[in-house]
């Protein structure tokens, strides 16, 4: 009995912390289309499932994750070109983090060229938005279809 009551409030807690958009490739490349209309790159940030997501985001705010740095690695480029990009994945605030730890690896760069559309929650894109700006570049947001 105790396990199957453990065992259920495990299944409560995954459902309830599992992501409900699943921003794929083409999802994130047709807002890219109606956004940008030509040349954009997009990066999808893959969720892990609830558990591994919440561990990625806790370790993340102790240094970037490789993630972000194959991010920033694509944003630096706009301090001296226009770079457009299409960010998101099915855990919005996983991609919120490594949007964080690509800008804090690029501190002191501006980024003038940059234009980001982060596809996520509202509450995440309000903590995108103003980081993305204060680097130089030029931020969108769109919501996460439900």
């Amino acid at each position: 009995m105790r396990l199957t009551c453990l065992l259920l409030a495990f299944t409560m807690l995954i459902g309830c912390a599992t992501p409900v958009a699943n921003s794929g490739i083409s999802d994130l490349t047709n807002l890219g289309v109606q956004q940008f209309e030509d040349e954009f790159d997009v990066f999808r940030v893959p969720s892990s499932g609830a558990i591994a997501d919440a561990t990625f985001i806790t370790l993340s705010k102790g240094s970037p994750s490789a993630m972000s740095e194959q991010l920033a690695q694509v944003l630096a480029s706009a301090e001296a070109e226009e770079v457009k990009i299409v960010i998101g994945g099915p855990n919005s605030s996983k991609t919120r983090v490594v949007i964080d730890g690509a800008l804090t690896l690029l501190e002191g760069q501006k980024l003038t060229h940059l234009q980001l559309m982060f596809v996520g929650a509202d509450d995440d894109a309000e903590a995108v938005g103003p980081a993305v700006s204060s680097a130089g570049g030029r931020f969108y947001s769109a919501s996460q279809q439900q």
